[in-house]
């Protein structure tokens, strides 16, 4: 199967919505008083979450929620990076379904945040959510410099 990259749709915001809300809802119960806020805070709850043995296991069970959360940071974050690399959710089609992904806005650079964070839980040891972070900000922007990202089409 072919990947088709999608910019999104009307009807696909209120499922990002919903999603980054499962991830609110479930912080807000596993860490009483932590909120999340699409804010560079909300590095170190997740890695308060996945720190804890118990709160872990309901990260990697809600993978995708999470993934949401932290890819909000990671939008709001992007006019703060060093080349203020712009960043926006788009849709992934492939031969595992259909997915949130980030995107560069003018490039087919993507980050598939749901498969980095399930791989890292999956490994079961350290995991440092900061680390992942600037990773895929490094690999998003060397992936536009050195050529390798297809230009996206215009709408």
């Amino acid at each position: 199967m072919t990947l088709i990259i999608r910019r999104l749709t009307p009807a696909d915001r209120p499922v990002l919505e919903m999603l980054w809300r499962t991830a609110a809802d479930k912080t807000a119960t596993a860490l009483p008083g932590a909120r999340l806020m699409r804010q560079p805070t909300d590095l170190a709850i997740l890695q308060s979450l996945i720190d804890d043995p118990i709160t872990r296991a309901a990260v990697s069970a809600a993978a995708e929620a999470f993934a949401i959360a932290f890819g909000e940071v990671l939008i709001a974050l992007e006019a703060r990076i060093k080349h203020g690399i712009p960043l926006q959710w788009c849709v992934v089609i492939d031969e595992y379904g259909t997915h949130f992904a980030i995107k560069h806005v003018e490039f087919d650079a993507l980050i598939r945040i749901n498969y980095a964070l399930e791989n890292s839980l999956e490994y079961g040891g350290a995991f440092e959510v900061a680390r992942l972070f600037s990773n895929l900000v490094t690999i998003i922007d060397e992936e536009v410099e050195q050529g390798n990202a297809r230009r996206s089409p215009k709408d």
